[in-house]
């Protein structure tokens, strides 16, 4: 299995990824009707060959950490096939934090993306 190497592209697709998820106060792969590969094409990495994945994951308060979310990813199925699936090479994450959102307070919003080239 391959290290995974960080992706300027991917780091920039998640952070405006959850800038769209905080804007329109949706929690979804579609936030504000976007389809789930427009952000990969605004930030220019459906270029040539590719493969695309996204986990998101949001808590409030003590399940707002790092180790929270990770550790819910991997009981989750999909999660966490997106997360050892073996043909990733490339990764970018963003965490946004929110005074309010989803009904919560001290809300922490995760949002990974997976690629290939």
């Amino acid at each position: 299995m391959k290290d995974l190497r960080t992706s300027s592209r991917l780091f920039r697709s998640a952070a405006l990824k959850a800038q769209w998820i905080t804007a329109c106060r949706g929690f979804t792969h579609t936030p504000c009707g976007r389809s789930l590969i427009t952000v990969f094409n605004d930030v220019g990495y459906t270029r040539g060959s590719w493969s695309i994945g996204e986990n998101l994951g949001w808590g409030s308060g003590p399940l707002a950490g790092v180790r929270e979310m990770f550790g819910a990813w991997l009981r989750s199925p999909e999660h966490r096939q997106n997360i050892i699936r073996p043909g990733w090479r490339q990764i970018g994450l963003a965490r946004i934090h929110a005074v309010h959102l989803f009904g919560s307070d001290d809300v922490a919003l995760w949002v990974v993306h997976f690629g290939s080239h």
